[in-house]
């Protein structure tokens, strides 16, 4: 299991604010950029998760320094929020 340092860079539009992750090639829209970040956080969270329920070798993603919530760990199970 790696390691992996991401960053969130956002930027407005005309409808609204894209958050995303250059590093995952990830991207979300929400209304405000706390929405948006929050909502770029789920989805790194999900594609962690569905990436390790379908038996790849996941990695431990930090964005903007705070840890993604993941449900799984090949050694044995746990949360981290």
């Amino acid at each position: 299991m790696s390691i992996i340092r991401a960053s969130i860079v956002t930027r407005e539009t005309a409808r609204g604010v894209i958050a995303r992750c250059p590093e995952l090639d990830i991207h979300a829209l929400g209304g405000s950029e706390s929405e948006a970040r929050r909502r770029l956080k789920a989805v790194v969270s999900f594609y962690i998760n569905e990436a390790f329920s379908r038996g790849a070798d996941v990695a431990i993603i930090f964005l903007d320094g705070e840890l993604v919530r993941f449900t799984g760990f090949p050694e044995g199970g746990g949360t981290i929020q």
